[in-house]
């Protein structure tokens, strides 16, 4: 990596700018790398208080593995973990879903996106999906 790709995080101290932390940037992806090799944590919601069925937020993952943390009032509802590339959605298997508060691991390669997908909600049904990196190089 070029030195043009060094960012640092300055603080001032007494007047004077002081090297926080340095972060490499990774040039094909562009996301932030620190100088052990660990990747900037990436955190999305992917669900806020669903209550109906269908299919949460997109978000486009950085590639690698990933934890979504799925918790709320179910009402009968299942989650299922569903990858989008090319622009259509693709089940991720019955080991990316969850009918109670759950952690599921997956692997996705750069350039998918992930989204949670709702099914049998009940008028009780209250979700949240958050999705969390676990990604070092």
């Amino acid at each position: 990596m070029a030195a043009k790709n060094i960012l640092l995080d300055m603080m001032v101290n007494g007047g004077k700018p002081q090297p926080v932390a340095a972060y490499l940037m990774d040039p094909v992806t562009g996301e932030a790398i620190t100088p052990s090799g660990e990747r900037a944590q990436q955190t999305a919601s992917l669900l806020t208080n669903a209550t109906q069925n269908g299919a949460g937020n997109a978000v486009a993952w950085q590639g690698g593995r990933g934890t979504v943390f799925v918790s709320g009032v179910w009402g009968g509802a299942t989650v299922a973990l569903e990858a989008v590339y090319g622009g259509q959605a693709h089940a991720m298997g019955t080991q990316a879903s969850a009918t109670s508060n759950a952690a599921i691991l997956f692997e996705l390669p750069a350039g998918a996106s992930i989204q949670a997908r709702i099914s049998g909600a009940s008028g009780t049904t209250n979700l949240n999906a958050t999705v969390l990196s676990n990604r070092t190089i």
